[in-house]
């Protein structure tokens, strides 16, 4: 019995070496050079329509992959004692500075995208500075600004940014994570946030949430990674069948993973292809239409493609436990 089981487990172990070793994985850099700029086409559904894809892929400019180690940040330190903070703890920093009376317009006005001599550029360094300022642990150079929009005050001609930030470690955006309260049945949250977010006026009217775990170092210093063609062949696959109306932009980044290990104090960050667009998670959901759906979930992706093995992740179905723990990670002493 003992000869059966453990030829049996040779055999699998001998099947998935022969899997990794047909896979032509590549690094990022390779990654990069390879993948096309755009993903363009048309693309037949299963229920007859054509969708026509024109997104950019997007892919940071690093040299390396890492497994990340998170955990949740620490309350931070406020260096202006006048600002109005509604939240400081080991999962958000919340400040309203002259916008917080205003805020229910976010919710009420028509989100009409207005010509403003600011470009959003211009907007997302500038609310960058106030949130550096307010909170001198915070450095610039760690987040990216991945949306911004323009919106106008009611009927006035005056308006406002609202602006999403991803928080980089070393040069990889945190894209995303999964419902695990919902899991859990409350609304206490059981991971780190992955968004900052903010409006902005001017430097004297400004709200911001700012989400920031903390590193607790690299399990793996790099990763093999699937080629774009791979991705593109389940892109393909999610399209056809009848889960895409519209992509609007392709990104590389991190999702993070529950630690086995450590549930609830220590996380993993892995990995993935993001997609927004207009996409539902299940055939039998109707698409919404993406005008009318309040930001941040606007043209937030409802699945995710891992990076490594081509897993295809639909968040609004993400509450099981062994969905929420890290993938196994392949690594490169394992291919040679």
């Amino acid at each position: 019995m003992k000869k059966t089981i453990c030829a049996l487990v040779f055999c699998v172990c001998s099947l998935l070496s022969t899997a990794f070793a047909e896979t032509n994985y590549v690094n990022i850099a390779s990654l990069r050079s390879t993948a096309p700029e755009r993903l363009q086409g048309e693309f037949l559904t299963q229920t007859g329509n054509t969708i026509r894809i024109d997104a950019p892929v997007i892919i940071p400019d690093v040299s390396a992959v890492p497994i990340v180690r998170v955990t949740w940040g620490d309350p931070m330190e406020i260096a202006d004692a006048s600002l109005q903070i509604t939240a400081n703890n080991a999962n958000l920093l919340q400040i309203d500075h002259g916008f917080m009376a205003d805020a229910n317009r976010i919710l009420t006005d028509a989100f009409e995208t207005v010509n403003t001599e600011l470009p959003h550029t211009a907007a997302a360094e500038a609310l960058l500075n106030c949130i550096c300022s307010a909170a001198p642990t915070v450095t610039a150079q760690d987040f990216e600004c991945i949306n911004a929009l323009s919106y106008r005050h009611g009927n006035s001609t005056g308006g406002f940014y609202m602006l999403f930030f991803a928080r980089l470690y070393h040069g990889i955006p945190y894209l995303c994570n999964a419902p695990y309260a919902i899991s859990l049945g409350n609304n206490e949250p059981a991971i780190p946030d992955e968004i900052t977010y903010g409006c902005i006026e001017n430097e004297e009217q400004y709200t911001f949430s700012l989400s920031s775990p903390k590193e607790l170092g690299i399990v793996e210093t790099d990763i093999p990674l699937l080629p774009f063609s791979e991705i593109e062949k389940i892109i393909s696959q999610h399209i056809e069948s009848g889960y895409v109306k519209s992509l609007n932009e392709i990104r590389f980044g991190y999702r993070i993973f529950v630690d086995p290990d450590h549930p609830g104090t220590e996380y993993i960050l892995t990995p993935v292809w993001m997609f927004s667009g207009t996409m539902r998670a299940a055939l039998d959901i109707p698409f919404v239409d993406e005008e009318v759906v309040f930001m941040p979930y606007k043209n937030m992706s409802s699945f995710a493609i891992n990076a490594q093995t081509g897993e295809v992740y639909t968040f609004a179905f993400e509450t099981s436990k062994d969905r929420q723990a890290a993938p196994q990670i392949l690594t490169w002493n394992e291919l040679n």
